[in-house]
């Protein structure tokens, strides 16, 4: 079979339907589909995901024009999943996107392991809002308004749990009820993530495609180590090394042809065995070098994994006292091999009383953690809503024999959402204050946007 897709242009996402000829019992679980994409001398390998049914479905963006020929192949016996071939015609197009990585293509660490940049060098600064809740709370028309918000206040990314990670959370299987949610594996509660519901991953596609269409980067946790959404048991510290490396595969097969960022760890030590089996599976699979890392619990050591191949970035975690403690921020950037580091999870605005790291706190906290070192720093805006800035920019490129190139989506509840902002606001309009790479500091002033009953930050901030 020949596929050919043509005037695609550089880093944006095509796609290819696999139909199964034979059938498979655990198509999820059992059944591994990939293809190698190749241009010239430059081989790429992307995984397929199952789609339900029958189907398979390739994700691929071309890092540069010219025509991309794919074989497809399998661990199964199927002429349908193995051995298929096709051409991605890729070409240039001239004129802006509005989004950056389609302009200058994905983010990936920069030679020196501390910062962050796009494909073709391009320096990068990141400003992420964290939306813990919206891939299993929000509807498409939320985060349409939450994505137009947050661009509009210099917002490029978003930290989203890709599911509802409580083991004995329960409420009504509907998004847009109260204390309800959207359900990924039906067997999460038993600590397994085996039946995976194709139906839910589809409905996350079109909230992912508004974020990237506003030009907001999702960063993608695949089942927290931590509190989780409501401290009921999370199944991050309990699910099997190959239930939690198989799904992030299926992360990185669904939507590692857009812009993406891999947190593989949350809110633990960072020395659960899940965390370095899945750094290691999405660092075998993510043919672009999108950054990966760890983000820590309090008091944590933040050096998990230092040497670690697959590691990009630490992320410590101050707590909610509203003290200033970047010295963990200067701690972590003397750990070698160097790392991007970060504080990911400074004081939540008007934590426990009103007042609290509100105003000016959260810009101290920024400037503060930068002059530690941090490139990849946050800061939090209103309870339970923390922030973070991140200046990453490549990790190693890899050979073909590796799976890397050597160019270069109803509501927000409880635990809510961390802002990644440098923000100086705490009501509903506030003012923020932010550096870009050039050094220079840039303020912008507005209000938020974001849906009634939402757990949404009042922080503005322009771009980088």
């Amino acid at each position: 079979m020949t596929e050919l897709r043509s005037s695609v242009a550089p880093w944006r996402e095509v796609e290819v339907e696999l139909t199964a000829e034979v059938s498979h019992a655990s198509p999820y679980a059992a059944v591994e589909v990939w293809a190698d994409f190749a241009c010239g001398a430059q081989v790429l390998r992307r995984p397929a995901f199952w789609d339900g049914g029958d189907r398979w479905r390739l994700r691929f963006a071309a890092p540069h024009a010219g025509e991309w020929e794919w074989v497809s192949g399998a661990n199964v016996d199927d002429p349908g999943l193995a051995g298929r071939a096709g051409t991605v015609a890729c070409v240039e197009r001239a004129g802006e996107t509005g989004v950056r990585a389609f302009e200058h293509g994905f983010w990936r660490m920069s030679p020196s392991g501390r910062q962050l940049v796009h494909a073709d060098g391009t320096p990068a600064l990141m400003v992420a809002d964290t939306a813990w809740a919206l891939p299993w709370r929000a509807t498409p028309e939320q985060v349409e308004v939450y994505a137009r918000d947050r661009r509009a206040k210099g917002f490029n990314a978003v930290l989203l749990m890709t599911v509802q990670p409580d083991m004995r959370a329960v409420g009504p299987r509907d998004r847009t009820a109260d204390e309800g949610f959207d359900v990924a594996f039906e067997d999460l509660p038993d600590g397994r993530l085996l039946v995976l519901n194709p139906e839910y991953f589809d409905r996350f596609d079109v909230l992912v495609d508004v974020l990237v269409a506003h030009d907001l980067v999702p960063v993608l946790q695949p089942v927290f180590h931590g509190f989780g959404w409501k401290g009921l048991d999370v199944a991050g510290t309990v699910v099997p090394d190959e239930d939690y490396t198989r799904y992030c595969r299926y992360l990185v097969a669904r939507y590692g042809a857009r812009p993406a960022v891999y947190l593989v760890g949350a809110d633990g030590s960072g020395e659960e065995s899940q965390v370095a089996a899945g750094g290691e599976e999405v660092h075998a699979w993510d043919a672009y070098g999108q950054p990966t890392g760890i983000h820590y619990r309090p008091h944590a050591t933040n050096h998990a994994h230092q040497d670690a191949d697959w590691l990009d970035f630490q992320s410590c975690q101050t707590g909610h006292e509203a003290e200033h403690l970047p010295e963990r921020v200067a701690d972590m950037r003397r750990n070698t091999p160097a790392k991007g580091v970060l504080n990911l999870e400074p004081t939540y605005e008007n934590t426990c009383e009103q007042g609290r790291a509100t105003g000016w706190w959260q810009g101290h906290e920024a400037w503060s953690n930068l002059c530690a070192g941090a490139r990849w720093e946050s800061v939090t805006a209103r309870p339970a809503c923390g922030s973070g800035v991140f200046t990453p920019a490549s990790r190693a490129t890899r050979t073909a024999s590796s799976a890397r190139t050597q160019d270069g989506a109803r509501r927000w509840t409880t635990r809510g959402r961390r802002t990644s902002v440098w923000s100086a606001g705490s009501s509903a309009t506030s003012r923020s204050v932010a550096w870009n790479p050039t050094g220079r500091a840039r303020s912008a002033a507005g209000g938020s946007a974001c849906p009634a009953g939402s757990c949404c930050s009042t922080a503005t901030a322009p771009g980088p």
